[in-house]
This record gives structure tokens, sequence and C-alpha cells, in this order.
């Protein structure tokens, strides 16, 4: 149940008015008869003397139709400046109704026009509390939010700062661009990108991400053991927001023999989802290539995340994530269907598929994977998945484990 709340005043869409049934006033006294004497003063002609209206007296009204007998209208001879001016006796304007005059009628027109706005009422000064609904399920699979202070991951150690960039220290995923890739480096990142690669930067806003140190090669399925560190390696982007629906995107990636750049964007189509696009090319020992990348997701329901993508990767490409293999011998193509369910109390379900083929059509890859994130609570969020190719057969397995280590 929610908390009463204080009434809240509402903007007329148009003036207001409202009507009201006065008594008439009396009836003037005959032309020529004397005004009579009034212990507070003198009336003014035409208006019944004090006592009068002090004992309720008043002319008589037609039984039938209920008219004055001056001929049905009450205020016939009163002068409606007198009643207006400030040197009226008190006892007469309080016998009497006053006659609307045009100064009256401009300021009931201005009174009806006024804007009513909202203020809210300073904090502290009134006791209404809120409350969520009960039954409300808590926001398992939201977000982390942001706090400063250390966090620790899966196999890497994050210091957080609210107002400047994050410094993270051991085995690390570089942030890349939704068209890029990335592979898993053992070293330093300093970063201040927050949201995901699939959304748009703020409109006039720089965000970077930084990571040097070595490609980590260790077989995610090890739980103990087996650490293999490869040739020393970077990998750094940068995101810039020229409009509020515009993301222009770059990366740059380095080893031993190898060079890649690449230049994309991020566009956002409103509730229609995100657009992305870009194209890397590479310098890998003699050889050379280039990747085109486009892909798109949309979030339908509020709710289920959809996503696709198409990449064509030419001979004499590559990057980090396959600086083990060298670079490749054929031209291929690649597409990529995703989908993301919310579970309530159970975080975010996701799901992949990835299928690869040569230029002649032969399938070289088909991938399934499965992922789960959840908060196990307000600060700590659990992250596991697996995949496996029904191809070659190989599978993996992986796990990541984020909790604040304490604050500044």
């Amino acid at each position: 149940m929610l908390a009463p709340a204080l009434p809240v005043p509402v903007k007329p869409q148009a003036p207001v008015g409202i009507t009201a049934e006065l008594l008439p006033c009396p009836a003037p006294d005959a032309p020529g008869a004397a005004p009579t004497a009034d212990p507070a003063g003198s009336a003014p002609a035409g208006y019944p003397p004090a006592d009068a209206v002090s004992a309720g007296t008043a002319p008589a009204r037609d039984a039938a139709t209920g008219a004055s007998p001056a001929g049905g209208d009450a205020t016939a001879g009163i002068d409606p400046d007198a009643l207006a001016g400030d040197d009226a006796p008190a006892s007469v304007m309080e016998g009497c109704p006053v006659v609307p005059t045009a100064a009256s009628e401009a300021a009931d027109a201005m009174a009806g026009g006024l804007d009513l706005d909202y203020v809210p009422l300073p904090p502290g000064s009134t006791p209404v509390k809120w409350g969520r609904p009960l039954g409300t399920p808590k926001p398992w699979f939201s977000s982390v939010t942001p706090e400063g202070g250390m966090q620790l991951g899966d196999r890497s150690l994050t210091y957080r700062s609210v107002d400047g960039p994050s410094v993270s220290l051991g085995s690390l995923t570089p942030f890349a661009p939704a068209w890029s890739s990335a592979a898993a480096i053992g070293g330093v990142q300093v970063s201040n990108l927050s949201a995901s690669s699939d959304s748009t930067v703020p409109e006039g806003k720089l965000g970077y991400s930084s990571v040097w140190g070595r490609i980590n090669n260790t077989d995610p399925a090890v739980t103990a053991g087996g650490v293999q560190y490869g040739a020393p390696a970077g990998s750094n982007a940068v995101r810039y927001g020229l409009t509020p629906d515009v993301t222009l995107e770059g990366q740059v990636q380095s080893a031993r023999a190898l060079t890649t750049t690449g230049l994309g964007t991020t566009y956002s189509l409103g509730d229609w989802g995100t657009l992305q696009g870009g194209a890397t090319q590479s310098h890998f020992d003699t050889s050379q290539g280039w990747r085109y990348n486009l892909g798109y997701n949309v979030k339908v329901f509020d709710t289920v995340r959809l996503g696709y993508g198409n990449e064509l990767t030419s001979s004499g490409y590559g990057d980090l994530s396959t600086y083990q293999d060298g670079a490749t011998a054929t031209s291929q193509f690649r597409n990529t269907f995703s989908a993301g369910l919310p579970i309530s109390g159970w975080g975010e379900l996701s799901g992949t598929y990835s299928g690869l083929r040569d230029t002649s059509g032969e399938m070289l890859e088909r991938r399934y994977g499965i992922s789960q994130s959840m908060m196990l609570s307000p600060n700590v969020r659990l992250a596991v998945g697996a995949d496996h190719d029904v191809i070659t057969g190989d599978y993996g397995v992986n796990m990541q484990l984020s909790m604040p280590l304490g604050g500044r």
C-alpha cells in the first residue's frame, strides 16, 4: 500500500466562472423625498435608511411574478459608480450587494487566467513517507550503480571513483565497440566508460578506455593454476557524443607485429532500437585485411532484448582475439543472433547463436551460448555462462563476480 499523499494544486485548462444568486437591492425612495437621517451619517440619495436595512425591511415583491414594484429591476436608479466608491457608508455596503463594474470584471478575468504551478515542499516539512507497493519484486537484474571504493571481480580488482575514471588490475576484458572485438588481457586498465557498447554517449561527452599488459591465453574452464600469458599487447577505445542520437567511436589494438585501427558509429533510433556499424583495418606481419560489421539491437515490450549482426572478414585480417591463430587464410562471413529475457528474482537470461562460414558456403563454426546475470545484493553481481561449438566440439564456461571491498 502507498502512503497518502498531500493535495496537489492543479492548473485549470480554461478560466472558470462562478455564478451566484444575490438578493436584489431595496427600491429607491420616491423622487423629491427627503432622506432619513442616519445615526452613522447621511446616506446618499437613492438608498434606504440604515435602520430600515438593519431591521430587515424591504419593499414588497409581487406574489405572482416575484418582481419588485420598480418594474422588475432591483438595481434600477442606483448609480454603479456610487457602489464602487470608497465613500459609501458601511451600512449601505452590508445591506446591498455590490453591482459589478468594469474594474471588478477585469479583476475577475485576471484571476481566472492565473496559472497554478506545483511547488515541491521543502524536505522535512511533512511527515508523509512513501512506500513500495506490496508484492513488487526487487530489481535483481538492474545495473550496478557506480560507487566509490574497491570492487573485487572474478580475476580482477577495480578501484572505482565517482567523479573520475576507474582503475583495474588483473585479468581484464577491454571495452570494445559493438562492431569490434576484444581479447582478455592481464594488466592495468584506466576507463571512464560505464554505458554499454550498444548505447549512445551524451552529446559533447568523451569516453575512453585503455588497457595495457599481456594477452591472457588461460583456459577459462581451469579453476586453479594453468595461467598462461602471451605477447605484450594494448587495446584502446574512445567514444564521443556528436549529437544525442549519434556517437562516434574508434579503436586501436597493438601487439608484436600487429596493428589494427577501426572507426564506427552507434545511431539511436529511439523506440526502434540502435544501429551500429564500423570498419577495421589490420596489419599482421606481412598480411593486410579488412573487417566490416553491421548490427542492430532493439528492446521489445520494454523487457525482451533482441540483437542481430553481420560480419564480413577478408583474407589476411587479424586482431587480438585471433592473435594465436594468425591472419585469416580466406574470407569469412559471420552472422549472430542474441536474445535476453529478464526473470523476476533471478536476473536476466540471455542466449546467443553464432555461425561462421567461408566464401564457398562451408560451415566453419556453429556456436550456441547461454548466460545469466543477477544481483545477489544491491552491490554484488554474479554472471555465469557457457557456450558450445557443434562443429568442432569445443566448449567454454565462464563466471564473473563483482563486489565492493570498501569506500572512500
